[in-house]
């Protein structure tokens, strides 16, 4: 049996390969001669693998590794790769920072309120019936076993 990252291996390496892959699962799935059920369930797992990857910190830092041997970036034919550096805060040490927090809190609480309300179609104070414009969008839902 191959290695599993010899499958990676037949997948696009650039965005002239990705495209016409891309083109050619599109026309496959849309010839009907798949089951787009089974197929599409199969994308949320790879979908789902290359979180995993992506979020594994020995991954990550064996990454930035090899990207630091490299100078902080690497050029290839297909791609840079280079390290970000992101700096956070913690902006809760401060009690007027803490104060506005709290008033964006309670002013988010009294929003939600209000969207309960305007839901319902009925105003409470005044009975009144309120019609407001909506939209329903549909999309899969997945679920892996």
């Amino acid at each position: 049996m191959e290695n599993s990252l010899s499958y990676i291996n037949v997948l696009p390496g650039s965005k002239t390969e990705l495209s016409s892959f891309y083109n050619n699962i599109k026309s496959e799935i849309l010839s009907g001669s798949y089951n787009v059920l089974k197929i599409d369930m199969q994308f949320k797992y790879i979908e789902e693998l290359v979180k995993m990857v992506r979020k594994d910190s020995d991954i990550k830092n064996l990454i930035i590794e090899e990207i630091e041997k490299e100078g902080g970036k690497l050029e290839t034919s297909n791609g840079t790769i280079e390290i970000s550096r992101r700096t956070t805060y913690d902006f809760s040490v401060d009690s007027e920072w803490l104060q506005i927090q709290q008033e964006i809190d309670k002013l988010k609480a009294k929003q939600k309120g209000r969207e309960k309300i305007l839901k319902s179609g009925i105003d409470a104070e005044t009975g009144e019936e309120i019609v407001l414009p909506s939209k329903t969008t549909e999309s899969p839902k997945y679920s892996l076993k």
